[in-house]
């Protein structure tokens, strides 16, 4: 079939693979950026879940190579790295369901080892697979998993979630946006229902621009944040049990998987690769080529003006950076991020104290790409402009 085809054909890359870098599945961005914006809107419902149980039980539906259950037991206490919201030690089951079995394979080879982890091969789209089992108390669907499902399958594996969860338990899944700048192509002010999209995992190509391999083509839900709660509230009716929307957020919103590919609107930016940069060590980004130059789409004023604000503090910041870097004295734009500039200057100051190895590389361009990242989560307000439309839900039966 057309995904588990398409997914294998990115696994014969070789960039779905660890170690992380510049690129691939694991690229400085999926690290530093999207993982833990997630996780930093995650850890405060994960440390509530903590008070009431002692050994947590997880469901990843679509866990590919097990990344949920790292992105859980990588989520830290505030104030503390080193201190885990979910030891490993705390979770009784991990239950890893994936069509794929090449995924599963990789996922059995990274975490085969660890006590309570298990995967299984099922299509989550014809029914809750592991319906009949004890309640889990966090049911993932990350990394846009859901965006496989149409709206109907949608509904029935959500109410048969929330039939089997304890009360309390939590719901984190994600979809494609439907207001991604990257595919801006396909923004439709009112989406149908089902509203797919033509999908092609053509961000591992070396130079997508130029002729390539052919690849597979499947369809993905783009999601707006209106029709999600609508479906939340059918669950809810189909389920008989109340399913509360805890958040609603964006993510990726300049440094989606194609915002360079040309696949879906004909403005590429090379955004992720640049900021994947600015995570790397020992290596020096072109600050100029990191302005944002936003093109507006006829039909869509507010999302527009929304994107242009955005693109001002985010282009901002990147100045000011580049100009501080240059041995310049920048003024500090209405724009600028709040406190953005006093950090950068206390980097650099530092800098020249501490007299770090390459401190442009290793110091200053990651905490740019920290601030950057800051800026998106401060600036999103989950209206599906973002790669990502991520949820977190909760099952209420008491």
């Amino acid at each position: 079939m057309g995904i588990n085809r398409a997914y294998d054909q990115v696994q014969a890359c070789g960039l779905y693979q660890k170690p992380p870098g510049l690129r691939g599945k694991y690229d400085n961005v999926r690290r530093f950026w999207e993982d833990e914006l997630t996780r930093r809107h995650l850890q405060p419902y994960l440390v509530r879940l903590l008070k009431r149980q002692t050994r947590i039980r997880i469901c990843d539906l679509g866990c590919g190579s097990g990344d949920g259950y790292e992105l859980l037991t990588d989520a830290a206490k505030p104030y503390g790295r080193k201190a885990r919201v979910i030891p490993r030690e705390l979770v009784e089951v991990y239950t890893g369901i994936d069509i794929n079995p090449g995924l599963l394979a990789q996922a059995g080879q990274i975490f085969g080892r660890e006590s309570g982890v298990r995967f299984e091969q099922a299509d989550f789209r014809r029914g809750l697979p592991v319906a009949g089992e004890p309640p889990y108390h966090i049911y993932l669907a990350n990394y846009g998993t859901l965006s496989h499902c149409r709206d109907r399958e949608l509904v029935d594996l959500l109410a048969q979630v929330a039939d089997q969860a304890a009360d309390g338990s939590l719901i984190i899944a994600d979809w494609l946006g439907c207001f991604a700048y990257e595919w801006q192509d396909f923004w439709v002010a009112q989406p149908p229902p089902d509203y797919m999209i033509p999908y092609v995992i053509s961000y591992f190509q070396d130079n997508p621009a130029q002729e390539r391999p052919e690849l597979d083509v499947f369809d993905l839900r783009l999601m707006h944040p209106a029709t999600l709660r609508n479906l939340i509230r059918e669950v809810s009716r189909e389920a008989g049990v109340s399913v509360q929307i805890r958040e609603i957020f964006d993510r990726s919103i300049f440094v989606g998987r194609h915002i360079e590919t040309a696949e879906y609107h004909p403005h590429p930016q090379p955004l992720r690769t640049l900021v994947n940069s600015l995570f790397e060590r020992d290596c020096h980004t072109d600050l100029a080529e990191l302005i944002v130059h936003y093109e507006p789409k006829t039909g869509f004023d507010e999302l527009n003006a929304w994107f242009c604000r955005l693109q001002a503090a985010w282009n901002a910041l990147v100045r000011f950076a580049d100009e501080l870097l240059a041995g310049k004295a920048p003024q500090e734009s209405p724009e600028l991020p709040p406190g953005a500039a006093r950090v950068l200057r206390q980097l650099l100051t530092a800098a020249r104290d501490l007299d770090p190895d390459d401190a442009r590389a290793n110091l200053i361009e990651p905490q740019l790409g920290c601030l950057l990242r800051r800026l998106e989560d401060g600036f999103q307000a989950g209206r599906g402009a973002g790669h990502a439309l991520c949820a977190i839900l909760e099952i209420k039966k008491e």
